[in-house]
């Protein structure tokens, strides 16, 4: 089955969210230094503002999946060594169960931060 462009957006932002939870630590730590050039402090002020929105719709958006559906998405996507087999280990599943839910869970958020 292909994947709407709805379901690949919100993988995308998942993915992001994923790898920037350590650049998030990093970018509140040196936001308001005068190490950093003026330019490059305001990118990161943007950057920090547009991460945080985007955590917040997210986590919100989170709040639509079962415990279930949560647990498969936090796993595959934001655990700091996401894997397929833990996840699986974690809800007693099989991996084409994991997937059907990802798939199931990833439509859920589609809907929820977009509407579609």
């Amino acid at each position: 089955m292909k994947k709407s462009y709805s379901v690949r957006k919100v993988e995308k932002i998942l993915r992001e969210l994923g790898a920037s939870r350590h650049s998030l630590a990093y970018l509140t730590s040196v936001q308001g230094t005068s190490a950093l050039p003026l330019r490059k402090e305001q990118l990161l002020k943007n950057r920090l503002r547009y991460l945080s929105r985007t955590i917040e719709a997210v986590e919100h958006s989170l709040a639509f999946l079962d415990p279930v559906e949560q647990k498969i998405i936090t796993g595959l996507y934001f655990d700091a060594e996401p894997s397929i087999e833990r996840v699986c280990e974690a809800c007693a599943m099989e991996k084409s169960s994991v997937y059907r839910h990802r798939a199931r869970a990833l439509e859920k958020l589609a809907v929820a931060l977009f509407g579609e």
